[in-house]
């Protein structure tokens, strides 16, 4: 209960999603948030997260190369995981993803 109703939380994954809103496509951006999910649970793995998706490696990496860009984590790899990670996380316990 604290948690759902805690505005920072819903403050990340709102300015989250609107980040990469204005990167995508509406009809893309539930792939796009379906591939962060899936590559959180495959430990950021693209060959297990393309192997889980059935799509080709190269797709996983365009689409999270499109959520680096928008959330300005290009060349931040550890920070751009442990956001995906916690925002994911957020995400399900907000019931928004």
């Amino acid at each position: 209960y604290y948690i759902k109703n805690h505005k920072e939380m819903h403050e990340l994954i709102s300015v989250s999603l609107e980040a990469i809103s204005k990167e995508v496509s509406v009809d893309m951006l539930p792939e796009i948030l379906r591939t962060v999910e899936i590559y959180v649970y495959c430990d950021g793995n693209y060959k297990k997260t393309a192997e889980h998706m059935h799509q080709h490696e190269n797709t996983v990496r365009y689409r999270l190369n499109i959520v680096k860009k928008a959330l300005k984590m290009e060349d931040n790899k550890i920070f751009f995981l442990e956001i995906l990670a916690i925002a994911t996380q957020i995400g399900m316990l907000l019931g928004e993803q």
